[in-house]
């Protein structure tokens, strides 16, 4: 699942954990890496980056209110297996998911498939125990010191480094300022909760987002039809919607159609939905969020931050917190009963694969994807929780000018498919202006992901209306999808220009053409290749 974004840029090619974009002998300045990180340190940040929002939320979340453990989880249950022993006869520890991912043949000492995804990263430095044989007038050579090998990071059952993992051991080996950048961006997202995000979306929002209306919404004959003509009017300009709005009162004077800023203030007490604005650079090369938040220069272009007359901000991007946004889903009645389809859909599935040895019929959506029903065999996923996935793609205004501009969505995966990708059940997640493509997209998208780490950490309460009660929800983040330029800014690794261009990482190096930049995946081998595209067919 992809979102869009324009051609890669220099930039790109410098994310950590990212692959070489170009060979060893000849490689232009504008698409290499100044020093490499080791393997494993490289290799480490990635993963960090990956699990930050997932393996810490699973070890501190509690069990929603409402949902009764299952019988794998309870003591004495009907199908309990006997307990495992050890050599001395004592009980080992059960884990309390094993029972329903054997039910569903998966493997639960593998997240992700295919390894722990760390092999090759640490050689073992382990001897075999054999001996040389010791033939006649041959003599030991002396043993030479081996160089102590790298530590093994703290793993999760998934074979993942825990998020709980020192960070501090990265960045003093982090060499590069892009790196440890990034290692700044993870140890916040790490330590977001909820509390701070009070000064952020403001006192009234933030006590709707700890204590959510628990009534459905009821609005008044006037107040239905200022929304329904706010809707109608919404891509045209402001002007359209004043203008229809006196053409109604000219006709009806006793009705009470409200003004236009009235009518977004009205949203926003129902709703609880605000947007956020954060100061950016000019030039659209940073956000000044997380590391970059005290900086009143950008460090990529030196643009001030304000205006030099007004001292305001030159220029703002928008974040639409995701939190306000699931409340006010779920405190519709239509909406709460659209969104069980996650839940029907994982039963059946699951069903399914226990009448059926574990192999499915069809494989027509994300949900019956092995990812997704390991994670739900593994309770990282609970009844009450929300899959979201986010996408984002850059577009160019004007053709003739700087126009770039940048939109994030929110996918919701309790919705059924045919309606959840349709323009109405699409969440906003973050707008980012432009004019010019951005150096760091991390400080544009920080504020949406350090929301989202403090509602995973502490638990999102919202009110059903379908079942009329207070549920609390741990958004569950799925997916991070773009195209393959757009990846470049999720996944570190190189455009699809580069020389290891392929997202999948399958091996097949690019070559290029004289004095070239771009690397293309042509898979004979060049007459006259140049340097570095040397490789074989």
């Amino acid at each position: 699942m992809d979102a869009h974004g324009p051609n890669d840029s220099p930039k790109d090619n410098t994310h950590a954990g990212g692959m070489d974009a170009y060979g060893p002998d000849d490689s232009p300045q504008d698409n290499t890496h100044d020093d490499e990180l080791p393997a494993d340190t490289s290799a480490r940040v990635a993963l960090l980056a990956h699990i930050v929002l997932h393996s810490e939320v699973d070890a501190r979340r509690e069990r929603p209110a409402g949902v009764e453990p299952t019988e794998t989880e309870t003591e004495g249950g009907a199908d309990q297996q006997p307990p495992s022993m050890d050599s001395t006869g004592s009980e080992l520890p059960r884990d309390p998911n094993q029972g329903l991912a054997q039910e569903l043949d998966l493997d639960t000492g593998d997240q992700y498939g295919g390894g722990t995804g760390m092999e090759g990263l640490h050689p073992s430095g382990q001897d075999d125990g054999l001996e040389e044989e010791q033939l006649p007038g041959y003599e030991q050579p002396p043993e030479q010191e081996q160089e102590p090998q790298p530590q093994q990071p703290p793993m999760d059952e998934g074979g993942l480094p825990t998020a709980d993992d020192d960070l501090s051991e990265l960045f003093d080996a982090a060499q590069r300022t892009d790196i440890q950048i990034s290692l700044e961006f993870i140890r916040e997202l790490q330590a977001a909760t909820l509390d701070d995000q009070a000064s952020i979306l403001g006192p009234t929002v933030f006590q709707r987002l700890r204590c959510p209306p628990t009534t459905p919404i009821e609005l008044s004959q006037d107040q239905r039809l200022s929304l329904e003509l706010f809707m109608a009017c919404n891509s045209a300009a402001q002007e359209v919607y004043n203008a229809s709005r006196t053409a109604i009162l000219r006709r009806h004077p006793d009705d009470n159609v409200l003004t236009y800023d009235a009518v977004k203030k009205l949203l926003i007490e129902i709703t609880g939905v605000v947007d956020i604005k954060e100061d950016m650079c000019i030039n659209s090369c940073i956000g000044y969020t997380g590391p970059y938040r005290d900086h009143i220069t950008c460090p990529f272009c030196g643009q001030d931050r304000l205006d030099d007359k007004t001292r305001k901000p030159r220029q703002q991007f928008n974040t639409i917190p995701l939190g306000p946004q699931l409340q006010a889903l779920k405190r519709d009645l239509r909406s709460a009963k659209s969104m069980k389809y996650r839940q029907l859909r994982t039963d059946e599935l699951q069903r399914i694969l226990q009448e059926n040895n574990g192999e499915l019929g069809s494989y027509d959506d994300i949900l019956s994807g092995n990812e997704y029903l390991q994670a739900v065999a593994r309770g990282h996923i609970q009844p009450n929780d929300i899959v979201v996935t986010l996408s984002f793609d850059g577009a160019q205004l004007f053709e003739k000018k700087p126009s770039d501009c940048w939109i994030g969505i929110w996918i919701i995966l309790e919705l059924a498919p045919e309606g959840r990708y349709k323009m109405l059940s699409v969440l906003p997640a973050f707008t980012i202006p432009g004019p010019s493509k951005p150096q760091n997209m991390d400080s544009f998208m920080f504020p949406t992901f350090l929301h989202l780490a403090a509602l995973q950490k502490d638990g999102l309460p919202i009110w059903d209306a379908c079942d009329e009660a207070v549920i609390t929800c741990f958004p569950f983040f799925a997916l991070g999808t773009a195209d393959g330029p757009g990846l470049t800014h999720l996944n570190g690794l190189v455009g699809h220009m580069g020389m290891n261009g392929c997202r999948l990482r399958c091996g097949v190096l690019g070559r290029r053409k004289h004095q070239g930049t771009n690397y293309y995946p042509a898979l004979l081998k060049p007459v006259d290749p140049v340097a570095g595209c040397s490789h074989d067919d």
